[in-house]
């Protein structure tokens, strides 16, 4: 009795495991690629994604995953939907198939086995081709890192209104508080005031914000918050990470800075995305 207590427990056990297992990977071939840029393998997979009609789901660059958004087929009247599952460690992106199921009149329940070449083909090897494609050509890689939803391009320079905001220039201190020098010109032909409301930087995926400081060149008395630039008129900016944050890369990180416009009750947020650190402007950035 007490042995087959012991076969029941371990059978039960390794169906919680393989279950466990089963809804994370499925028994699918495994595709790994090679000769990924750390600084472009989430835009690239993202345009392979979408030039193939698939969208992009949960996605943590952090911990360096991507997943596809659901795909669904029929097979013998039966619905079926997987998703694919996209890692990156630096070296290697390896594509999975994942979360395979079947719906059944409980809902959702999990698939056993592979999928058809045919579907394997449609749904899995053609991202896998088009990333291929995409990373050995420049220009598509430029147009990924242009054209991405996940991880906005950086842009040195951003507009307000009429008001232009250039950066210059950024540097790291020795406490991994990150400080941003900025070109701040009025492209208009009437003065603007200009109120400054601070900022943050904000993971675009997850979790994890370091605050922000701003300070002006030249301000309004009595209000270090406040500037006024008439028409044609430039001067220089500062932000920096405050005390008691740290940021050792802003690339991930969405800026963002809340000013009032000339008096205008809705305050607007200048955003800059994947802000490298070391950074000196050139033109045309």
């Amino acid at each position: 009795m007490k042995t087959l207590k012991h076969i029941f427990i371990a059978v039960v056990m390794l169906g919680i495991v393989g279950g466990a297992n089963a809804q994370i990977y499925g028994n699918d071939p495994e595709i790994e690629i090679d000769g990924l840029s750390q600084e472009n393998v989430w835009q690239v997979i993202e345009m392979a994604l979408v030039e193939n009609n698939f969208g992009t789901g949960k996605f943590d660059p952090a911990e360096g995953y991507l997943y596809s958004d659901w795909f669904q087929w029929t097979s013998i009247a039966i619905t079926n939907h997987a998703r694919t599952y996209y890692t990156f460690d630096g070296t290697t992106m390896i594509i999975h198939v994942v979360d395979r199921a079947y719906k059944s009149d409980e809902g959702w329940s999990e698939a056993i086995g592979n999928l058809s070449k045919k579907n394997y083909k449609k749904y899995v090897q053609v991202v896998a081709d088009k990333i291929n494609e995409i990373k050995v050509d420049d220009a598509l890689v430029h147009k990924a890192i242009k054209t991405s939803k996940l991880l906005p391009a950086f842009n040195a320079i951003n507009m307000i209104g009429d008001i232009e905001f250039k950066l210059l220039e950024t540097w790291q201190t020795e406490e991994n508080r990150p400080v941003l020098k900025y070109q701040v010109s009025n492209k208009g032909s009437k003065t603007i005031n200009l109120k400054c409301f601070g900022g943050q930087f904000e993971k675009i995926a997850g979790t994890g914000t370091a605050r922000l400081k701003w300070r002006w060149e030249r301000t309004i008395e009595d209000n270090n918050k406040q500037t006024v630039l008439g028409p044609g008129e430039s001067m220089m900016a500062e932000s920096s990470v405050k005390q008691g944050y740290r940021l050792q890369t802003a690339i991930g990180f969405v800026m963002s800075v809340r000013f009032e416009y000339d008096g205008q009750s809705k305050l607007t947020d200048l955003k800059i995305y994947n802000i490298p650190i070391p950074y000196t402007y050139q033109q045309g950035d």
